[in-house]
């Protein structure tokens, strides 16, 4: 079966993948890797990110800013990684690319809050800067730290 260019599961087109891995290429040449390796890498990110956020919203786990990490005391540590051993990744060490891990592979939907016109991109201004239009619509996702305590560094 043909992929077409169409945004499937919450994922980038196709054209995206291309692009990355001629960038990859491009940018180092003994590499050699094609669109449906940067598609099992994104699909190996966005796993790695579901188990955090798994991690996040249990009962008991805060979250350290300073140190990006999650954190569990020790006893409830030891008895929760008995039982899920793939847990002891991401508890208690840090996750230091986890915001750019959350842009890529997160499930929340593109609001354009990020997006910046071709003059601020170079370091200009245009009277559209000045006063930038209100979205209509309301962000239709929840923030990520909903259930997350967060703990200040000692």
């Amino acid at each position: 079966m043909a992929r077409s260019g169409m945004k499937v599961d919450k994922s980038f087109k196709r054209q995206g993948f291309v692009e990355a891995a001629n960038i990859v290429n491009g940018r180092f040449p003994t590499a050699s890797i094609d669109a449906d390796n940067v598609e099992n890498h994104m699909c190996t990110l966005k796993q790695k990110y579901q188990e955090i956020k798994k991690l996040m919203n249990l009962s008991g786990v805060g979250w350290n800013d300073t140190e990006k990490m999650l954190v569990l005391e020790d006893e409830t540590y030891q008895t929760y990684v008995e039982g899920q051993p793939k847990a002891k990744e991401y508890l208690n060490k840090p996750i230091p690319f986890f915001e750019e891990l959350r842009l890529v592979a997160g499930d929340d939907h593109a609001t354009g809050d990020q997006a910046r016109s071709i003059y601020q991109q170079f370091g200009g201004t245009n009277e559209e800067d000045e006063n930038p239009p209100t979205p209509d619509v309301p962000m239709e996702h929840e923030p990520l730290e909903t259930n997350v305590h967060r703990q200040e560094a000692a």
